[in-house]
């Protein structure tokens, strides 16, 4: 069944090279041997680019099924490769988090579907959103959904710490069945890992750049226009919300301003909690602000999820929300707040790790 898997794979790369033009596959060599004992590749294709003279040789690691936690341990046995060869990974399916895992690994892809990324001295193709030949099996639990995320939060939080999935649930305040999806979900795509009956982050950084790539503020944007300087707004702001027992946090660029003060800001963007709409109409009221379509100077960011506020720290007397937060909220905005973002990632989260 493998050698019958192996003979199609070689016709994908003859179908990509005719397809885009970029190559023509000059020779599909089989390799023999027991790989598990040898260490070899399944075969190896030799192609020539398209106006170039030196063939290059793709080494060819071919597995039907590919989950981003097996692609890790394949990546991490494939061995080194001489300079006109280039190891590609091939399987019936390839996904984001396999395509992210191969591009750190400078190791090259092509799935069933023609979705690839093929980089080599003369030789670079890249396709991608071409529908799957075959519908990929889905996961049980979105990690990044709103209540599911409380884990990744913690996990990320705490990015050094080992946790048992009851740790999990109740740090996070959700339930053990929903952290059990959760870990299990974040364990497949390579995210986690299991030490000593512990659940430890393996890979940080991807874990946080899949949760920004989908993270979007599931509460309304409020903006609003008020004569009073910034920071004498912020403050009645937060005086206000004490009085009324709501939770608030300064974010966007109000809030890297306090941590990391690279981005000046001239309006400023506070995360609310939202229990009622009354509330908001009061503390808008006591302000003295207005709601306006343009010129604003003041955003309410209304939250529901009061798990956002999570690890929120308190900055010149004023809570901030967490760098986390901050990232996740600046990385949703345009313009500035990309400088800002980055800001906050390399000053405040990366060194954690």
């Amino acid at each position: 069944m493998q050698e019958n898997f192996t003979k199609a794979v070689a016709t994908w790369f003859q179908d990509l090279g005719r397809r885009t033009g970029a190559f023509a596959v000059l020779e599909v060599e089989q390799i023999l041997g027991d790989k598990a004992v040898s260490g070899k590749w399944d075969m190896a294709v030799r192609v020539l680019p398209a106006g170039g003279s030196q063939a290059i040789r793709l080494l060819i690691e071919a597995q039907q099924r590919m989950s981003p936690l097996l692609a890790m341990g394949i990546l991490e046995r494939m061995p080194t490769v001489a300079a006109a060869e280039v190891p590609v990974l091939c399987t019936r399916l390839i996904s984001d988090r396999v395509a992210e895992l191969c591009r750190a690994r400078h190791v090259s892809y092509l799935d069933e579907a023609g979705n690839c990324r093929i980089a080599a001295p003369g030789l670079f193709v890249q396709l991608a959103g071409n529908k799957p030949v075959r519908a990929a099996k889905q996961s049980e639990v979105d990690a990044f959904a709103t209540k599911s995320s409380r884990i990744v939060r913690v996990l990320l939080s705490w990015p050094k710490r080992g946790w048992q999935v009851r740790e999990l649930a109740n740090e996070a305040r959700v339930s053990l069945g929903l952290a059990a999806k959760v870990k299990r979900a974040l364990s497949d795509n390579a995210f986690t890992e299991q030490r000593d009956r512990r659940t430890y982050l393996r890979d940080p950084k991807g874990l946080l750049e899949a949760w920004a790539s989908r993270y979007r503020p599931a509460g309304a944007r409020v903006a609003l226009y008020t004569m009073r300087k910034t920071d004498e707004a912020e403050r009645m702001v937060a005086n206000l919300c004490a009085g009324k027992g709501l939770e608030y946090a300064l974010t966007d660029l109000s809030g890297a301003w306090r941590l990391a003060p690279t981005v000046r800001y001239h309006s400023s963007t506070i995360r609310v909690e939202l229990k009622d709409d009354a509330a908001i109409d009061d503390l808008i009221e006591e302000l003295g602000a207005k709601r306006v379509d343009s010129g604003a100077n003041l955003v309410f960011q209304l939250e529901s999820e009061s798990f956002s506020f999570y690890q929120s720290r308190e900055v010149d007397g004023l809570r901030v929300a967490s760098p986390l937060q901050l990232y996740l909220d600046l990385h949703a905005q345009p313009g500035r707040s990309e400088d800002a973002a980055k800001e906050i990632l390399e000053r405040e989260v990366l060194p954690s790790w």
